[in-house]
């Protein structure tokens, strides 16, 4: 039941959730020495490496119009929060 107007209602706190936010990011670094001074490092790292879709929390800005009819699109989740996969590969020399 809606509250009267004016009035925020009686539902208590953290309620509603969202989902999950999962995220696996590695690195890999390979030091190969060339002489007594000098070395070259080749490092990879991935970011969110299983690829996971991480959305957003729902929309729930407004729930009810004016007129207190409810709003179709409210509770819906819209975009992601993460990126997808990336790659980022590195060589460096150290002298």
């Amino acid at each position: 039941m809606l509250a009267a107007p004016g009035f925020l209602g009686n539902m208590g706190s953290r309620v509603l959730t969202g989902p999950r936010l999962i995220m696996n990011d590695w690195g890999l670094l390979k030091a190969m020495p060339l002489n007594e001074r000098r070395e070259l490092e080749f490092s990879v790292e991935v970011f969110n490496l299983l690829n996971r879709a991480n959305f957003a929390v729902p929309a729930f800005p407004l729930l009810f119009k004016p007129d207190r009819t409810r709003i179709g699109s409210a509770g819906r989740i819209t975009q992601t929060v993460t990126t997808s996969r990336q790659m980022q590969f590195a060589i460096r020399l150290v002298f």
